[in-house]
């Protein structure tokens, strides 16, 4: 799982823009999608089990629906910034950093991506 993250992680930082085929893959990786009948595909929702969507979070395209990707159970402290030349950077107190993105949520994304693989990672104590 963890190198599924950062394989999209790697993806996410070489975006321009909005993805929605790469909203469906985060999606699926982080929280799961199923088949329920008679609506067909359904996103699960990360708070209520019970609760599904009828679309992927859009995490590449806005801030709030990124911050949704945000490791847990409560989310780290974050700091985005945009620099001229290398764009946006997003740092977790994790220490993971989404590298010069084209946009806010999009370095967000990439950051909390890193941060999930991050913990997969580290043996439990």
């Amino acid at each position: 799982m963890a190198e599924q993250l950062l394989a999209l992680a790697e993806r996410v930082d070489s975006l321009e823009g909005p993805d929605r085929d790469l909203d469906a893959e985060i999606h699926k990786a982080l929280f799961g999608s199923q088949i329920a009948h008679p609506v067909g595909l359904v996103w699960n929702d990360p708070f209520d089990p019970l609760k599904g969507h009828s679309a992927p979070f859009r995490f590449t395209g806005h801030l709030e629906a990124a911050e949704y990707a945000l490791p847990g159970p409560e989310w780290p402290e974050y700091q985005i910034t945009r620099r001229y030349c290398t764009g946006y950077h997003a740092s977790i107190g994790t220490g993971q950093d989404g590298r010069g993105c084209e946009t806010a949520a999009i370095a967000l994304l990439s950051a909390s991506l890193r941060a999930r693989a991050s913990a997969l990672k580290e043996p439990p104590q």
